[in-house]
């Protein structure tokens, strides 16, 4: 039954209803933890990977007043995390790609496709050349070119793909309006 206490991501939104409850959900870098704690809700084993000391430590508080014992959260880089090969039936890699430099994202990339379950699904969303700070370089390591996602994926089956301009109303780490190019795609292997 679906959670309303939590809304996960937009693209989990739309893979949530083929997924049976306690299948296997990884999240590499989840971030302030919606979708992690939103499977574990739903009664997913989940699987949570984020660098960040204070959003472990942030997630375990809320795991703990939640009673979730569905939930092993690992503090990690997102490429040091050994992935078990046939186990997930989601991976989740959400804005992860951008800080990670170009060679390592795609590895990162090729990894999560050899080890997703058959049938699994894979989530990614990164940064396109279109975004505002891609001519700056500043900001982020890693863009992506127009369909560069896609054509990486052309041996998976694709469930959703979006490729645009967006507006961000705001997060914690850049409160104010601003715009990114952005890329999401949904995968079935």
């Amino acid at each position: 039954m679906l959670n309303n206490n939590l809304t996960p991501t937009k693209t989990l939104q739309l893979i949530f209803k083929k997924i049976k409850p306690k299948s296997h959900f990884l999240d590499l870098g989840f971030g302030q933890g919606k979708d992690v704690l939103f499977m574990a809700k739903n009664k997913f084993n989940v699987t949570a990977v984020e660098k960040s000391e204070s959003l472990v430590k942030q997630i375990k508080e809320d795991i703990k007043k939640d009673n979730l014992n569905n939930i092993k959260v690992t503090q990690s880089n997102a490429l040091d995390f050994k992935i078990e090969k046939n186990k997930y039936d989601i991976i989740n890699c959400n804005n992860v790609l951008p800080f990670l430099k170009k060679d390592k994202a795609l590895g990162l990339i090729k990894n999560i496709q050899k080890k997703i379950k058959k049938n699994g699904f894979i989530l990614l969303s990164a940064f396109t050349t279109d975004d505002p700070s891609y001519k700056s370089k500043d900001k982020f390591l890693t863009y992506f070119k127009p369909q560069e996602i896609l054509k990486l994926f052309n041996d998976f089956k694709i469930i959703y793909y979006l490729e645009n301009v967006i507006l961000d109303n705001g997060h914690l780490s850049d409160p104010e309006p601003h715009k990114h190019g952005v890329v999401k795609i949904i995968v079935q292997n």
